[in-house]
């Protein structure tokens, strides 16, 4: 019973948690460590003869570092998310007696 109550929770939020919103941007936007993609890594192996590995250990780091950010973030956002409808969901079936 618990896991379809669950399910239908998430089903009715997906929409509101899978959008990335303008504060979402702002956030990440602000606290990455660098300008680096996974792109530019990509590009810069395939493009390389003379591989620095140095520069090559240092910029996937530094993405790593924002993916590990990035992740943290997320997980915070959708706790919340769950929390607060778990919160709601105590409240309502407590109103039902």
């Amino acid at each position: 019973m618990n896991k379809n109550i669950l399910k239908l929770i998430f089903e009715n939020r997906v929409d509101d948690i899978s959008k990335i919103t303008e504060a979402d941007i702002n956030y990440l936007n602000s606290h990455h460590t660098s300008s680096i993609t996974f792109t530019d890594i990509k590009n810069y192996i395939l493009s390389s003869d003379n591989l620095d590995k140095n520069l090559f250990i240092s910029n996937l780091e530094s993405y790593l570092c924002d993916i590990h950010f990035d992740t943290g973030y997320y997980c915070e956002k959708y706790y919340m998310y769950g929390f607060s409808d778990a919160i709601n969901l105590y409240n309502e079936c407590k109103k039902l007696g």
